[in-house]
This record gives structure tokens, C-alpha cells and sequence, in this order.
């Protein structure tokens, strides 16, 4: 039996999701300026995009919370929320948002939340 979530919970959950977010990016990010020192940008150049994440359910505490907050947005499809750049990642590069999206997906998975981090390259 699922234990119902409260609205603090539901936040506590978005705000370490966000964190594993921000960590997965930057982390990317790191990597590549020290894998790549002479690079002028400090991220690849050719892969623009951006990511997000799909929350399945819109509905229930989770849900409505985010949405009240102004940090989740029906989804484009009309079923669910997403939750646009969760890693606040303030480059271009695609790789590094997708990083942050997946990370967020993964801990709302952990709390049995459906999500799976999409993008697309602009």
C-alpha cells in the first residue's frame, strides 16, 4: 500500500531531485573542461538542445504541488507535467542538460514517481 505523500514531502522530493540535477551537469560539465582545457566555450560546440523531464501522472500531491509552485507545466502532449531544465544548466550544450534530466528522473523514480528525462536537439 502506497503511504500518501504530503505537500512537503512532495517538495522535499523536487528539491533533491534538483540538487541531483544541478550535481549530474556540472559534474559533466567539469569533466569535459578538464578532459578538453584549450576549449574557448568550455562545453562542446556542436550539440545544442535542451532537456526536460516527463512526469507521467498529473495528478496527485506530487503533482499539484510542483504545479503550485511554478516548477512543473503541462506537458506538451496534454497527458502529465514536465519539468523544463531541471539542472538549470545555463549553457548550450545538450549532453549537460540531459545529464541534469536524467538525474532529476532518477530520484523521482526512486519514490516510485513515474518520469523519464527527454530532449531534443535545437
Amino acid at each position: 500500500m502506497k503511504m500518501k505523500m504530503t505537500k512537503s514531502q512532495a517538495l522535499q522530493i523536487h528539491f533533491e531531485a534538483k540538487t541531483a540535477a544541478r550535481e549530474a551537469a556540472a559534474f559533466k560539465s567539469n569533466a569535459y573542461r578538464r578532459d578538453n582545457p584549450d576549449c574557448t566555450y568550455g562545453e562542446p560546440i556542436a550539440a545544442c538542445g535542451f532537456a526536460w523531464v516527463h512526469i507521467t501522472s498529473g495528478r496527485g500531491t506530487f503533482a499539484k504541488s510542483l504545479r503550485e509552485a511554478g516548477e512543473a507545466h503541462k506537458h506538451y502532449s496534454g497527458r502529465g507535467l514536465h519539468v523544463h531544465s531541471p539542472a538549470e544548466y545555463r549553457g548550450q550544450c545538450v549532453d549537460m542538460h540531459e545529464a541534469g534530466a536524467r538525474a532529476y528522473a532518477n530520484v523521482l523514480r526512486h519514490y516510485g514517481i513515474d518520469a523519464s528525462a527527454q530532449s531534443r536537439m535545437d
